[in-house]
C-alpha cells in the first residue's frame, strides 16, 4: 500500500480452495482447539 495513497495497488479474490485460506483457517482451527483445551474445568 503506498502512503497517502486511496487505493489499494494489489487485488486478490481468497477462496475455500486457495492454500493461503487453508493456511490460515487451519492455523486458526488448532489455536482456537488448544485455547479451549487450555482452559480450566469450569466450576460447579
Amino acid at each position: 500500500l503506498e502512503r497517502d495513497a486511496f487505493q489499494v495497488g494489489l487485488k486478490k479474490r481468497i477462496g475455500q480452495d486457495d492454500q493461503y485460506y487453508r493456511t490460515i483457517s487451519d492455523g486458526w482451527s488448532n489455536a482456537l482447539k488448544t485455547a479451549f483445551a487450555s482452559l480450566p474445568d469450569f466450576p460447579g
